[in-house]
């Protein structure tokens, strides 16, 4: 069987403190249903498949499903397969104050929220359809590799408060990338080599730069 899937399944899982391993099969919480999972302070591994809380009706079908991972402390790795989400679909993943690497395989849908929090952050994501993404970093280094393609993508990405380094890497099209807290005199932006690849809008706080901005802190390569 699909680990919560269905309208009404929700898939309850706890593994507390210590060194935690979960591996997931594909189409896990598809169609309306729904993952819970609850992490303690030791270091966590998640693996999960493809079509993760997807819809396998169709793109824009309202049964996509709802993930919520809370991984708490420790060193934390969340790996996630091919076509993850659905229009209709919730992914939210919670992070400590240790290390937290988060990825996705290509394909990703729907709405992500990461609240990875404090430490060091690192999170990739290949995405085909339309997408909203919220990310908040915390204090620690923040290392973001999107690259999207396809329909429009609207991620907002919060690379906290703080005196350290952190990256961002854009290198497929975007519609829309909103940065908050992001420091041109230590933090990077790196582009794609033509403007055609870029993003179409980079809104850095309360300013706005084009892409082909020459800017402290953006590079295009």
């Amino acid at each position: 069987s699909k680990l919560g899937a269905g309208s009404g399944n929700t898939a309850t899982i706890s593994l507390g403190n210590g060194s935690n391993h979960l591996l997931v099969a594909d189409s896990a919480a598809i169609s309306g249903g729904a993952i819970a999972y609850t992490g303690g302070t030791g270091q966590d591994t998640l693996t999960f498949g493809n079509a993760l809380a997807s819809s396998p009706l169709a793109l824009l079908s309202t049964d996509g499903g709802n993930v919520t991972l809370n991984l708490g402390g420790g060193q934390n790795t969340v790996s996630v397969g091919q076509s993850a989400g659905a229009f209709s679909s919730f992914i939210t993943i919670n992070g400590g104050a240790d290390t937290d690497a988060v990825s996705f395989g290509s394909g990703l849908s729907g709405n992500l929220t990461l609240n990875l929090g404090d430490g060091t952050n690192s999170f990739a994501a290949t995405s085909a359809n339309t997408s909203n993404i919220t990310y908040d970093g915390g204090t620690g280094v923040d290392t973001v590799t999107l690259s999207i393609g396809g329909d429009a993508i609207l991620a907002s990405l919060n690379l906290g408060i703080d005196t350290v380094a952190d990256l961002v890497r854009i290198t497929r099209p975007a519609e829309t990338v909103t940065l908050q807290n992001f420091d041109v005199t230590r933090d990077r932006l790196d582009l794609p080599a033509t403007a055609s690849e870029a993003a179409s809008n980079f809104t850095f706080g309360s300013f706005t730069v084009a892409y082909a901005d020459t800017t402290a802190g953006i590079a295009v390569n």
